[in-house]
C-alpha cells in the first residue's frame, strides 16, 4: 500500500504513429495511479499525427506536447521529454505501444517499498496487426544475462535521479539498443531489478520498424557497451555467464552454429573482450 503518491512522468515519443498514438495516450491517461503527468515528444512527424495529438489533448492540462522541428531520433526525444519532466519516476512509452491501467500503480508500489530497486518492469505481450496477443518470452533477468543480451524492454519504471546520475540515454546509440545501454549504466549504480509477474505492457510487433533496423547493429551495440562499461568484465557473474555461453556454443553442431549468426557474433566479441581485459590486467601488474 502506497502511503504517498510520488509523481510519475510518462514520456511518450512518437514519429509517424498516426494509427496508434491515441491508443498510447489513452493507456497513459487511463492509469489507476493518481499522480501522473504525461509528456509527448513528437519527432517531426509528417503523417498528420502531430496535429492529431494536439487536437486530442487540447483540453487536458495534464498532458504537454513538445514538437521537434526536425527529426532528432528517439534517444534525443526521450531525453528531451525527461529533461522537462517533474516526476520522481519515469516511464518511457513508444507511440505505437500501450500499457495496462495498473502498470504504474504496481511498479511504484514495489519501488517505494524497495529502495534499492532501480528498474521495475513486467511480463509483456506482443501484438500483431490483427490484435492477436502472444507472450513475449524474454529470458529471466540476471546481471550476467543482461550483459550479453538485453532482456528489459524500454517501457520500465526508473528513478529520474538515476537518469541524471548516468547522464541520460546515450545518443551514440541512436542506431538502436539505447535502452540496453541505459539499463547497464543504471545497474552500475548497484540497483536491483524487479519484474512484476503480470502482463502489463503491450508491444506492437509489426509496427516497430526501428527494432527491425536495429538487429544488424547488434555487433556495434555490444562493442559500444563493453567499451563504455569495463566494470562488466570485472564482475564474476558476468564472467561466468560469458564462459558458460562460450561452452554452450561450442557444443552446438555445425549446422546450428551457422544458423545462429547473432549468437556467433556475441561469442566472438565477448571472447575477444575477455582476452583483452586479461591482457591489460597482466600488463598493469607486470
Amino acid at each position: 500500500m502506497i502511503k504517498q503518491h510520488p509523481q510519475v512522468s510518462i514520456i511518450i515519443t512518437s514519429y509517424n504513429k498516426f494509427n496508434f498514438i491515441i491508443d498510447a495516450i489513452k493507456s497513459a491517461t487511463n492509469q489507476s495511479y493518481p499522480n501522473i503527468e504525461i509528456i509527448i515528444v513528437d519527432d517531426a512527424s509528417n503523417d498528420g499525427s502531430s496535429n492529431l495529438i494536439a487536437s486530442y489533448i487540447k483540453n487536458n492540462s495534464n498532458i504537454r506536447l513538445f514538437q521537434n522541428i526536425i527529426n532528432k531520433g528517439v534517444v534525443y526525444s526521450r531525453n528531451y521529454g525527461i529533461l522537462h519532466s517533474n516526476g520522481k519516476y519515469i516511464l518511457p512509452l513508444d507511440g505505437d505501444d500501450y500499457i495496462a491501467e495498473s502498470y504504474v500503480s504496481e511498479a511504484v508500489s514495489y519501488m517505494e517499498s524497495h529502495g534499492d530497486c532501480g528498474i521495475c518492469y513486467c511480463i509483456a505481450a506482443k501484438v500483431d496487426n490483427k490484435q492477436n496477443f502472444k507472450i513475449w518470452n524474454l529470458p529471466k533477468f540476471t546481471l550476467g544475462q543482461e550483459a550479453i543480451s538485453n532482456v528489459i524492454f524500454s517501457t520500465a519504471l526508473f528513478k529520474r535521479s538515476d537518469w541524471e546520475k548516468v547522464g541520460g540515454y546515450d545518443e551514440e546509440f541512436n542506431f538502436g539498443y539505447e535502452d540496453w545501454a541505459f539499463w547497464i549504466k543504471i545497474l552500475e549504480l548497484d540497483r536491483s531489478v524487479y519484474r512484476i509477474p503480470k502482463v502489463l505492457f503491450f508491444y506492437r510487433q509489426s509496427c516497430n520498424e526501428r527494432s527491425d533496423l536495429a538487429t544488424p547493429n547488434f555487433k556495434l551495440a555490444l562493442e559500444y557497451i563493453y567499451k563504455k562499461n569495463n566494470w562488466l568484465l570485472r564482475n564474476q557473474e558476468v564472467i561466468e555467464t560469458i564462459v558458460n555461453t562460450i561452452v554452450n556454443y561450442s557444443q552446438l553442431d555445425n549446422k546450428l552454429k551457422k544458423s545462429k549468426r547473432k549468437f556467433k557474433i556475441l561469442i566472438l566479441l565477448l571472447l575477444s573482450s575477455f582476452i583483452m581485459l586479461i591482457f591489460v590486467q597482466d600488463l598493469l601488474l607486470s
